[in-house]
């Protein structure tokens, strides 16, 4: 004997809206890029080439992501919190260097 079984899941347990959900993505791309225009992000913005693009995320890494943590400890509030801005940052600059990018191209 085959037994088949279907199982339908629905966002947000069955209710639905009028407009559907646009999803978190956009939510923290409008806070993301909110907070970090093109303009206050410029001067970053200037670096060009993949080389440069990484040796400048791999400095904020180091300064940023691996200062005040440390080995068989669990990261402080502070320090959560203010790394998640810096990602954040990181997250506007790549995705204006994606559009610059497209822009180019297509």
């Amino acid at each position: 004997f085959f037994f088949f079984f279907f199982f339908f899941f629905q966002a947000e347990d069955g209710i639905r809206d009028r407009s559907p959900s646009r999803g978190l993505g956009d939510v923290y791309k409008r806070q993301v890029h909110g907070q970090y225009t093109r303009r206050k992000l410029a001067e970053d913005l200037e670096i060009e080439g993949f080389y440069e693009i990484g040796m400048q995320v791999h400095a904020i890494a180091r300064i940023s992501a691996y200062t005040d943590i440390y080995e068989y400890s669990y990261p402080s509030e502070y320090y959560r919190s203010s790394r998640f801005e810096v990602c954040k940052r990181l997250i506007a600059l790549a995705g204006y260097r994606l559009a610059d990018l497209l822009n180019k191209y297509l």
